[in-house]
């Protein structure tokens, strides 16, 4: 862990980057944990969309996270804009 803004370089960084956003150690086992986590996930390519929260489980598969998106839980919204924003309901 980083103590001082002295002790932080590039490997700290990255450490730090990726263990806050979830991808080098994750204890979740469903998309709703993910998403909630995060608040709302924003994506252009549901399909990528799905790999970024299933990145971030625990054994996840593409029917896992399709499964709990079917199931419901999680809004799929389409907004103005050319994407698309999974949240909480």
């Amino acid at each position: 862990m980083v103590k001082s803004v002295d002790n932080i370089d590039s490997f700290n960084v990255i450490n730090l980057r990726l263990r806050n956003q979830r991808l080098a150690e994750t204890n979740f086992v469903n998309p709703r944990d993910v998403v909630a986590l995060f608040g709302a996930i924003q994506c252009q390519d549901f399909t990528a969309a799905k790999w970024g929260v299933g990145l971030r489980m625990k054994d996840a598969t593409e029917n896992t996270v399709d499964a709990a998106f079917n199931e419901g839980g999680n809004t799929k919204d389409p907004c103005d804009a050319p994407y698309l924003a999974f949240r909480i309901a």
